[in-house]
């Protein structure tokens, strides 16, 4: 049950997904938007969930705190090494693995110094 008729959403410029108040959201290409009522957790979350989205947010802040010309060089070495993720994907990689090999290995390939 939408509280927003989905045809009217694309004009208003709504582009729904997540929870939002007592539903979650989201869109597949073959039906849609999709609304069903919020399930909340069952249990808290655990102290390694928590550790990981706290890694995942701090890879967040590092990255807006980087010079363009820093994000740059990791989206081009990201292309260049032809890989299937983003600049920002490869960083937020090391930043939550500290893999230093495989950026090592991915500068050697694309002679862009990352670390």
């Amino acid at each position: 049950m939408a509280l927003i008729p989905t045809n009217l959403l694309p004009l208003l410029g709504i582009n729904p997904s997540g929870d939002l108040g007592p539903y979650t959201i989201y869109r597949t290409k073959r039906t849609g938007v999709v609304w069903f009522p919020r399930s909340p957790p069952e249990m808290p979350s655990s102290y390694l969930q928590r550790h990981q989205r706290n890694n995942w947010k701090y890879s967040a802040r590092v990255w807006a705190a980087e010079t363009p010309t820093v994000r740059a060089n990791w989206i081009t070495a990201g292309r260049l090494a032809r890989l299937s993720i983003t600049g920002y994907n490869l960083f937020t990689y090391y930043q939550t693995t500290k893999d230093r090999a495989a950026i090592e290995t991915i500068e050697r390939r694309t002679g862009i110094s990352l670390l």
